[in-house]
This record gives structure tokens, C-alpha cells and sequence, in this order.
């Protein structure tokens, strides 16, 4: 989701259209969570190589973020984007890859120079969130 530039743009032509709001200002609101920011944020953040303990941390992760909106007397409303029309999945892919493959390379040299830092750092660029991870979070919203 999203339209890159977009704050930019509107920061440009309407700066009174964007300002700070407190969440206390929205009670009784229900309000839209883009799904797979969520998902990434917790995949940047949590680097696991155990597949159980990524899981369950995930989880959390997610109830906390639902207690967060409660907290506030907020409805959550979790979206889950579609499929990419296919231009952008044919450019997107390509760049991804080519990042994707500079960083398993320094993640790889990482390791073999037993460099703890830049293991953990580049081993949460290459983590990919899968549609197993997808089905399980829709299945347990």
C-alpha cells in the first residue's frame, strides 16, 4: 500500500492537511493496519533462525499491536494487500533480487569471518516472509 512521494506531494500543495494527532483523539475509531508492514516490521526487527521461536515471537508480536489499538479504544482493522499488477512485480522483482543477492553475499561472508554484527544484520535483510506466514497470521486474525 502506498503511493511513493505522496506526503511530499501533499506536504507541498496542503501543509495544513497533515498534523500531529494523538491516538486519545480517535476513540471509538477503526482504523486500517496494513498487514505486511506489520509482518516486515517484525521480520526486520526479530532475526530467528528457529522457525518456533520466530513464530511464537510473531504472534506476540501481533497481540501487542491489537492491545496497542484497544488500549486506545481503537478498532483494528488488519488489511492484507493483493497481488502486484504485473509491471511492478516484473521491476520490483528484479531489484529485489539483485539487493537480495548482494546481501545472502555479506550475510555468507559475515558467518565465515564470524562476524556476529553483520550476521544478524544482513541475516534480517534476506528474510523473506513466506505465504505460510501470510496464512498463518490471516488464519489466527
Amino acid at each position: 500500500m502506498g503511493i511513493k512521494g505522496l506526503f511530499k506531494i501533499i506536504q507541498e500543495i496542503a501543509p495544513n492537511a497533515i498534523r500531529a494527532c494523538s491516538f486519545d483523539s480517535f476513540p471509538k475509531a477503526k482504523v486500517s493496519i496494513d498487514m505486511s508492514l506489520i509482518l516486515y516490521q517484525y521480520m526486520r526487527v526479530n532475526y530467528f533462525e528457529n522457525e518456533n521461536l520466530k513464530r511464537r515471537g510473531l504472534v506476540n508480536f501481533i497481540l501487542s499491536n491489537v492491545k496497542y489499538y484497544l488500549m486506545y479504544d481503537m478498532t483494528p482493522v488488519y488489511v492484507f494487500d493483493g497481488p502486484a499488477p504485473q509491471m511492478k512485480i516484473d521491476h520490483e522483482k528484479t531489484k529485489r533480487r539483485i539487493i537480495r543477492e548482494s546481501n545472502e553475499q555479506k550475510h555468507a561472508e559475515a558467518l565465515t569471518q564470524n562476524n556476529v554484527a553483520n550476521v544478524e544484520k544482513y541475516g534480517k535483510l534476506i528474510t523473506i516472509l513466506t505465504e505460510n506466514d501470510t496464512s498463518a497470521i490471516k488464519q489466527m486474525l
